[in-house]
């Protein structure tokens, strides 16, 4: 199966345990929960000789391999608690950096970015961030170019889901 009809449809499978999430724990949710409802969709969906593997120190978030190669590669950020805000220039920095790891990655895997957060985040933040791949909410396959450390990486939305709670945003991340 293409790395591209993985991600879509892992994403909208684990909506549901992240909606679960939110209402067992309102707006703690951390990169973590997320990761784990990643990994029950996966688990649920029984991909044909693809297996996955959390973030291990220094390494991407979540990786899907397909005979031990890396097939689809995740940096993913949250900004659900109030203290957790993507218009900081920490926050944005954090992003940048995901960004570059993932257009330098070494395999030919797919990188995708994921952010996740709040809509109430969203709306609170997405005037001052200055990330417009973000702040938009593009259609699916709008393209940008983003500013990382002065090395330009492009970024192309891929595709996002809108609860009533939450946003979930995946931007490919085309290799330098």
């Amino acid at each position: 199966m293409e790395a591209s009809k993985i991600h879509k449809k892992l994403l909208c499978n684990a909506i549901p345990h992240i909606e679960t999430l939110y209402e067992a724990q309102n707006d703690n949710i951390s990169e973590s929960d997320i990761v784990d409802s990643l990994q029950k969709s996966f688990q649920e969906n029984r991909f044909r000789n693809l297996t996955d593997k959390r973030e291990r120190e220094g390494r991407s978030d979540y990786v899907i391999y397909e005979k031990n190669n890396p097939k689809i590669i995740y940096e993913i950020k949250t900004y659900f608690k109030s203290n957790e805000r993507f218009d900081y220039s920490s926050a944005i920095t954090e992003i940048e950096e995901d960004l570059l790891k993932l257009a330098k990655r070494k395999s030919n895997a797919n990188g995708y970015f994921l952010l996740v957060c709040s809509k109430e985040m969203f709306e609170k933040c997405k005037m001052q961030c200055e990330l417009e791949f973000i702040t938009s909410l593009a259609n699916q396959g709008t393209k940008y170019s983003v500013d990382t450390f002065l090395v330009y990486v492009t970024v192309l939305t891929k595709h996002r889901e809108e609860t009533d709670t939450f946003y979930m945003m995946s931007f490919l991340v085309e290799k330098l």
